[in-house]
């Protein structure tokens, strides 16, 4: 099952949570020391959420998945965004877990007036995953441009 962490829940679990939320950031972020504080900073104050994919197990608790998500209003247009900003696989994530998963995710955004879902992936099983439950998937480059006097 989904589970949406409070904010005092990652905080006891942080290098946990963050060990995660890591190793699912894009190989372009830089500052990982300044993007870990301000991404607890960002979960502390409700900006950032964490999820949990877990199953209860009689003797011990498993978690298969952490998950982080925002809302982003884009300007421009002035939709609500529900973005999921990672994921990432700690053990054995079923399609079934997945799509029960997705489907919480769904039910959450609606609940909070989001007109759309949107994910930054390049896992090939996420991204047929969405595919086949109906998303577009366009291109986001980078390039990093060259510090200080560097052409």
């Amino acid at each position: 099952m989904l589970v949406k962490l409070r904010p005092d829940q990652v905080a006891e679990q942080w290098d946990f949570i963050w060990r995660a939320i890591e190793g699912a950031l894009p190989p372009m972020v830089e500052n990982k020391e300044e993007i870990k504080t301000t991404t607890l900073r960002s979960i502390l104050i409700q900006e950032l959420e964490v999820w949990v994919y877990i199953t209860y197990g009689e003797e011990t608790d498993y978690i298969h998945a952490v998950i982080t998500t925002m809302i982003q209003g884009e300007p421009v247009f002035g939709n609500r965004d529900f973005l999921i900003y990672t994921m990432y696989g700690i053990g054995p994530v079923t399609d079934e877990m997945w799509h029960k998963g997705f489907i919480t995710l769904l039910k959450y955004a609606k609940g909070l007036g989001c007109d759309k879902i949107s994910a930054y992936t390049k896992n090939q099983r996420v991204k047929s995953f969405l595919h086949k439950l109906g998303a577009e998937s366009y291109t986001y480059m980078t390039l990093k441009l060259p510090k200080g006097g560097d052409k």
